[in-house]
């Protein structure tokens, strides 16, 4: 990960990171953004691993299968 830090806002409960303080939520737009807590931040950052180690095409494909194969 870079530089940037972890903020969240308190309206969406939305996590992201930025280099600088945002004025308001990327998602909702809401003025409730704050920097996150250690544990806030914590689990950001695992998330963001989570996301960037796992095989999206993959995991479609097998959840597909298991949806074809429970209707039948």
């Amino acid at each position: 990960m870079d530089s940037s830090m972890s903020h969240i806002c308190d309206h969406c409960r939305y996590t992201f990171s930025a280099d600088a303080s945002p004025e308001q939520c990327p998602d909702c737009g809401d003025l409730a953004v704050r920097m996150a807590n250690e544990e806030e931040s914590a689990e950001h950052l695992r998330l963001l691993k989570v996301v960037e180690n796992d095989n999206w095409d993959d995991t479609a494909e097998r959840v597909g299968a298991q949806c074809l194969t429970s209707s039948r």
